[in-house]
């Protein structure tokens, strides 16, 4: 069957491109945290590169997947497609449900980095809005008070 080990192949490179993507969003989120936003912006366009790369392994399975038997194809899209992690399958495609089950985690231990780094992201946000309200609320002030033309700033003696 070789089809199926080119499915395995990309299987577990898709697998390993998943694993450096969580890796990149946990670093991604350690810099939001420490607000360091310019490693943050790197994580996030090397994630984003990543996820182009899970995207075309993917494509590039479903492909292999096509390459099988219908009766074999059927069986490898019902795994591929479950995220159930007791699923029952032959024992060719073990390696497959192996991979798939790990994938399924990751993906989830991905979403919850993600909905982390959002949250964060919003308290941020709202802290560095709060802080430009003040910085413009005293600039208002300063204009306000200050006298008109060449003596503001100036000394006076009273």
């Amino acid at each position: 069957m070789e089809p199926l080990k080119a499915l395995e192949a990309l299987s577990h490179e898709r697998l390993t491109q998943t694993r450096r993507l969580a890796a990149l969003s946990a670093e991604a989120l350690g810099h939001l945290n420490e607000e360091n936003s310019e490693a943050f912006a790197d994580n996030i366009e090397a994630g984003n590169a990543v996820i182009a790369q899970i995207d075309r392994l993917s494509a590039a399975m479903e492909e292999g997947v096509g390459r099988l038997n219908g009766k074999d194809a059927a069986i490898v899209r019902a795994l591929l497609q479950s995220g159930e992690a007791d699923i029952r399958c032959p024992d060719w495609c073990a390696q497959l449900l192996s991979d798939h089950i790990a994938l399924v985690r990751l993906l989830r231990d991905c979403q919850s980095l993600n909905a982390r780094m959002e949250s964060d992201a919003r308290v941020i946000s709202e802290n560095a809005q709060h802080h430009l309200i003040g910085i413009r609320m005293n600039r208002k002030i300063v204009k306000r008070y200050a006298a008109p033309g060449p003596t503001s700033g100036t000394r006076i003696n009273v």
